[in-house]
């Protein structure tokens, strides 16, 4: 055990910096608590406590809440966590942000099996670790997160296996990449496409290519499964980009524009098989753009930094040197393989159109981004090395500039991406909730907006996990009442009161801000974003004003 921790003191020391930076301040940093944060929080724990989710399900794979059909890997999780920690932000982000953290040293022995060298394992271990787009995702309760270890974890396993000729090892590594189905739909499509140049790879024995096709079928059929049912492919029909409404608008009006006795010029170049086209590498470039890259990132804006790329501008100069001369690289097929994960990586991204060009969709793309870069850094080095020997003074700078670029980064994160677009965030629902428990001691009855899952945020912030009662609609997890504290089916309490002859003094009623309101109803309070919107305010019915 000493010998190995001295052989891999730099490795624990990265690793070390990479959990330290997800998870210093997590439970207040990303602010506010995202409606998805807070289902794998809640009805992980739910279904750690009751064998099953909110609406009766027992022990499900997927959790739908909107036709969605969301992988419950990060249910079991983050629940689990909640049950040990408690009903906290932290305790909800912790799993997302340690396996974060140990994705470090899994790119280090995949990194070590590709190119058979510790300078460049070592060098995708501190990028990986100082990264903006993982470690964003990594503080967010994001599932890609996860996914995206087990891909890497099983890669690394398929490396070695093949390296070692042991099919238990590919057998450990297949269980590994099947895991990522578990957590986020883009993995399903991703694996078999990992997997298929790998059953042409040279120089293995016999029983390995078996083992190899075995596997690569394996996931081609749990694909495959999952595609053709509905809890596989409801998301993907939800977010297609031949669902985009904009397009089909858009290819009418250059139909349009043709004329109308421009039929066949029409039907030749404003076809569906030709906006489909344009769309798709619209989509798909858009990954690759520096806009996306260095600049100002994509979407959705919950995970936006401001004056943040998810990159630096030293990762991306080391990225495309990485890039132009990873095809000289000794061993050809390893080269062009990490090319081709290049590739494929934005393809699950770049067929959908909602928040495009999306940083959570095209998580894998962070996999060969950081191998390049990892080895333009190690061929910048090795450039220099050979023409003189400061090359060490050199690996200093580059190492001062990156330093530079984190300090930076983490200083915009932590000061000003608090108070940044915080609305998407769901910044001040955990506000309202608590609020509207410490107050219901005093009123009768407090009235509040039903939706935005605001139940659940209730019951998480109360470790309330004993109701039975929720209903479910298209968008949000619905109960009546608790205790005194009933949940109305408006945005505007006073509007529902109202209709329904319900004021009375001894209420307090909670209005979305943009409610209008009404004579007889007074403010006493507000509650404010991080940015300093308004979300909602606290009323109070006054008789005698109402009947003036």
């Amino acid at each position: 055990m000493v010998t190995f921790l001295k052989r891999n003191i730099q490795l624990i020391i990265i690793f070390l910096i990479a959990i330290g930076l997800r998870t210093i301040h997590l439970g207040t940093i990303p602010n506010g608590f995202h409606v998805d944060e807070l289902d794998a929080g809640y009805i992980g724990r739910y279904i750690w406590t009751h064998g099953k989710d909110i609406l009766g399900n027992y022990l499900p794979f997927v959790y739908n809440k909107f036709g969605d059909y969301r992988p419950t890997g990060i249910f079991y999780l983050s629940g689990l966590s909640a049950l040990i920690f408690g009903s906290t932000e932290f305790a909800v982000r912790f799993p997302a942000a340690l396996i974060g953290g140990i994705t470090v040293v899994a790119i280090y022995f995949l990194a070590l099996e590709f190119f058979s060298n510790k300078s460049i394992a070592l060098f995708s271990a501190i990028l990986l670790a100082v990264m903006p787009w993982h470690l964003v995702l990594s503080r967010a309760t994001s599932e890609g997160i996860i996914g995206l270890f087990f891909v890497i974890l099983g890669l690394g396993l398929l490396m070695k296996s093949y390296r070692t000729n042991s099919p238990r090892m590919m057998i450990v590594a297949g269980l590994s990449l099947i895991a990522s189905y578990l957590f986020y739909h883009p993995f399903r499509i991703l694996v078999p496409l990992c997997l298929l140049p790998l059953l042409f790879t040279p120089g293995r024995h016999k029983h390995i290519k078996l083992a190899s096709i075995i596997l690569f079928c394996l996931a081609s059929f749990f694909t495959l499964l999952t595609v053709f049912t509905v809890a596989g492919n409801g998301r993907l029909n939800q977010v297609a980009f031949y669902q985009n409404p904009d397009l089909a608008t858009l290819t009418q009006d250059l139909i349009a524009g043709e004329g109308p006795n421009n039929v066949l010029e029409a039907r030749i170049f404003h076809n569906k098989i030709v906006a489909f086209t344009q769309e798709f590498v619209k989509q798909y470039s858009s990954y690759f753009s520096t806009e996306f890259l260095i600049q100002t990132g994509g979407l959705p804006k919950r995970y936006a930094v401001p004056q943040e790329g998810l990159i630096y501008v030293s990762f991306f100069v080391l990225f495309i040197i990485g890039l132009l001369t990873i095809i000289s690289y000794k061993v050809k097929w390893k080269s062009l393989y990490i090319l081709y994960l290049l590739v494929i990586a934005p393809l699950p991204a770049a067929v959908t159109y909602e928040d495009t060009p999306n940083i959570h969709r095209a998580v894998f793309l962070i996999l060969p981004i950081i191998l390049l870069t990892a080895y333009g850094l190690y061929r910048l080095l090795d450039l220099v090395k050979s023409k003189t020997k400061n090359y060490i003074f050199l690996l200093i700078i580059v190492l001062c500039i990156i330093s530079v670029e984190t300090i930076n980064f983490w200083h915009y994160y932590t000061i000003f991406a608090p108070s940044s677009e915080s609305y998407s965030r769901d910044d001040g629902l955990a506000q309202l909730v608590q609020l509207a428990y410490a107050e219901k001691g005093k009123y009768k009855y407090i009235y509040l907006p039903g939706y935005e899952n605001l139940p659940l945020y209730y019951l998480f912030y109360t470790s309330d996990y004993q109701n039975i009662h929720f209903r479910n609609n298209p968008n949000d997890v619905l109960l009546d009442k608790i205790d005194n504290v009933i949940f109305v089916p408006d945005w505007c309490s006073t509007r529902y009161l109202r209709w329904k002859n319900l004021l009375a003094p001894s209420t307090l009623i909670i209005d979305r801000d943009d409610c209008e309101g009404f004579t007889g109803i007074g403010k006493i309070g507000e509650i404010d974003r991080k940015d300093l919107t308004k979300a909602f305010k606290l009323l109070r019915f006054i008789p005698e004003e109402y009947h003036k």
